[in-house]
């Protein structure tokens, strides 16, 4: 640590970052890498589509998002016409929709629409139409997703959305 007056330039960057972390946009949408849970942000604060389970995920979404309510708190947030296994919500003018295990799986309808966004935490081989349908296999590939505000897409694997700390490929 250092000494002297110098040490006062550290409070630059600290203070900085308390500044400016209110302006940062979260994102609306968010969905874990495993298809495991989504979170939307409402009004009151982020949704998550499970009550329990996937907890690292929904905890540090929250906490992320400065929401101390726990995961039972945020699933009540969710408020949609669902099932047990098939949650769904509407949002950025998508409709979402997670299926859990494969008795949610066993719940989609198919043809999907177009305006349908389909999280599985199974494959699911026998769902057609023109919706988004995101299985852990294409997940897997694409890393966890984010949509923004404007119904932006942005996965963690994009090629082209390098990092400073992302590996040169």
């Amino acid at each position: 640590l250092w000494r002297g007056r110098g040490r006062w330039l550290g409070a630059v960057p600290v203070l900085a970052a308390v500044l400016f972390w209110p302006l940062s946009e979260r994102p609306t949408v968010l969905i874990a890498e495993d298809g495991g849970v989504i979170g939307v942000l409402t009004e009151e604060g982020r949704a998550l589509s499970r009550a329990s389970g996937k907890a690292f995920v929904a905890e540090t979404w929250l906490e992320n998002d400065g929401d101390g309510g726990s995961q039972a708190q945020a699933f009540a947030r969710w408020q949609s016409a669902s099932t047990e296994k098939l949650q769904r919500i509407t949002a950025l003018g998508f409709e979402f929709q997670h299926a859990i295990g494969k008795a949610g799986a066993a719940q989609l309808s198919s043809p999907c629409r177009g305006d349908q966004v389909i999280v599985t935490s199974v494959e699911v081989p026998d769902l057609t139409g023109d919706c988004l349908l995101l299985t852990p296999k294409r997940l897997r590939d694409s890393g966890s997703i984010a949509f923004t505000a404007a119904g932006e897409m942005i996965w963690t694997n994009d090629p082209d959305h390098q990092r400073l700390w992302s590996a040169r490929r």
